[in-house]
């Protein structure tokens, strides 16, 4: 189980009572669809930087819907980490940042 929490993502046991841990989702260098075949459908893979040379991959299944999920971890992730197959398919679209923004 798991919470959004703002930027946080906190991390809890089975039944959802254990806290396990948490970490920051700015950290996160990677959003996608999850690539294991034992996923759950409509897993999302976070990759997520923990130290210069260190990456941790966390599979995350829905409680609901995988909309829902990826509304939530798409505002508090980076938009550059999250891969375009999602952002076509919740959204249609990559939203325009930086520069391209100004143009």
């Amino acid at each position: 189980h798991f919470v959004v929490d703002g930027p946080v993502l906190k991390l809890f046991g089975r039944r959802g009572k254990t806290f396990k841990g948490q970490f920051n989702l700015m950290a996160v260098t990677a959003l996608r669809p999850a690539t294991e075949s034992a996923a759950p459908m409509g897993s999302f893979e976070l990759e997520v930087r923990t130290s210069r040379s260190h990456t941790n991959t966390y599979t995350l299944a829905p409680d609901h819907s995988h909309a829902e999920l990826f509304i939530a971890l798409g505002n508090a992730v980076p938009s550059h980490a999250t891969s375009d197959d999602l952002w076509h398919m919740h959204l249609r679209s990559r939203p325009v940042t930086g520069a391209a923004a100004h143009e």
